[in-house]
Order: C-alpha cells, then sequence, then structure tokens
C-alpha cells in the first residue's frame, strides 16, 4: 500500500516517511472497525465502525498539506 500511495502522490517510498505512515495509519483504522464489529456481535455494520475510524484520521492522510 505504501508503495502505491508513493507512486501516486509522487514521493520517494525509502525518503519520505509518509506513504508508510498513511498505509499503516489506514491498516489499523480498518483493523480497529474490524474488531470493534466483532466484539459487537454484529449490532453495529462494519462499513459505519470503518467510517467512523476513518473520519478521525483523515486529516493524518491528506497528502496536499504538511511534510512528505
Amino acid at each position: 500500500m505504501a508503495g502505491l500511495l508513493s507512486r501516486r502522490t509522487g514521493l520517494d517510498p525509502d525518503t519520505a516517511l509518509r506513504p508508510g505512515l498513511a498505509a499503516g495509519i489506514a491498516l489499523a483504522a480498518f483493523q480497529t472497525g474490524l474488531r470493534r464489529w466483532g466484539d459487537s456481535d454484529g449490532t453495529q455494520t462494519m462499513d459505519e465502525l470503518v467510517d467512523q475510524a476513518f473520519a478521525m484520521i483523515t486529516p493524518a492522510l491528506d497528502f496536499s498539506t504538511g511534510p512528505s
């Protein structure tokens, strides 16, 4: 995933931290939503939980601002 983000943004994956961090953050958000969905015995929808997680991390994934 970091390689794909690097290609799409033009950032060098060997020197820029952002693609690897963004990939890790995105995977953690998905895993957290999945875990919460499992813990809820399906009473909450997985897509809603994952959407909530991504809403929290969206500013950190914004490649249009900040350092690479």
